[in-house]
Parts: C-alpha cells; structure tokens; sequence
C-alpha cells in the first residue's frame, strides 16, 4: 500500500473512531460497523475485510491488533430469560468488549458480548469466543477453548517491537 493511501486511510478512521496515540489503522474491503464513534483504539490496528462490529456500547482495541476476515464482534443481545416477552424481551443486555494489546483474531472469529481478550492471544480460525481469553493464550473451537499458551517471555521480549507490525501493515 503506498504511503499515500495509508495517510488517507488513518485520516479517514481517525475521524471516525477514537484513538489515543497516533498508529496506523488500516482497513482492507467493506467495514460494517453499527457505532463507529463507539470504537476506541489505543494504536496500531490492521482490520481485514468484512469486519462486521455490531455494538451500543464502547468497544475497545489496544495496540498492535490484527483483525482477519469475515470477524463479527457483538456487544448486546436480547434478554432470554425475559418473564414478559418469548422468545425473548424487546430490551438488549448490552455487555462491552475489550480486545488487548498485540491480539491476532483469526478468519471468521465470532466474539459475544462482555468479553475481554487479553494481551497478546490468539483466536484461531472459525472460533466462537464466549469467555475471557486470558493473555498469552491461543484458543479455538466453538465454544473457544485454550489450546496452548504463547512463551510469556518470548512475547514481553518481542512487545516492546512493533517491527513485525508495521513490516506487515506496509504489505
């Protein structure tokens, strides 16, 4: 991507979403994304296309963060255990999600609602996140579920280098 389109995509997304420091955040394709003043970056994001963002609340993003394809991540669902309304109440529970810092969401990832990614995990291809996922861990599945853990020192190691974002931000 020349640096060209790269400026004036940060401009377009900064005027759009909240971003704390100045970082890049590039968007390949169609974004569908119900609040866009509700998303809130913290830095550097690479969002792939079809990101679909279904959210009433805030929904936060650390730096370092690499989206796939096709990812849906929702905010608020419809009451299920509602006495008044079947099969469910009019009202939604709206629950903030809150992806951390030098996250790598796979093709196809599902997140729901009030569920918080920690720092440096990785979801794996097709999975459906129900939970939190704590730092460092890769998770997949439907319901996700740990698979592995990262090398917490490998990654404090290689956090403090956004070489490898940025290289592959440039593609």
């Amino acid at each position: 991507m020349s640096k060209i389109w790269r400026l004036l995509n940060w401009f377009f997304y900064l005027r759009h979403f909240q971003c704390d420091s100045v970082g890049i955040v590039s968007a390949v394709g169609r974004l569908r994304i119900e609040k866009k003043s509700l998303i809130k970056f913290s830095g550097a994001a690479y969002l792939g296309p079809n990101l679909t963002i279904m959210n009433r609340s805030i929904v936060t993003f650390g730096d370092n963060v690499i989206i796939g394809p096709d990812v849906c991540i929702i905010d608020y669902n419809h009451d299920y255990k509602s006495r008044s309304y079947l099969p469910y109440s009019v009202e939604n529970m709206v629950k903030p999600v809150v992806i951390g810092n030098h996250v790598w969401i796979g093709y196809g990832v599902i997140i729901l609602p009030g569920v918080s990614v920690g720092d440096g995990a990785v979801i794996a291809a097709g999975s459906v996140v129900v939970n939190d996922v704590p730092s460092c861990a890769i998770v997949g599945g439907n319901p996700a579920k740990l698979i592995s853990k990262r090398d917490h020192e490998v990654f404090e190691k290689l956090k403090n280098s956004k070489e490898s974002f940025y290289l592959y931000a440039k593609n």
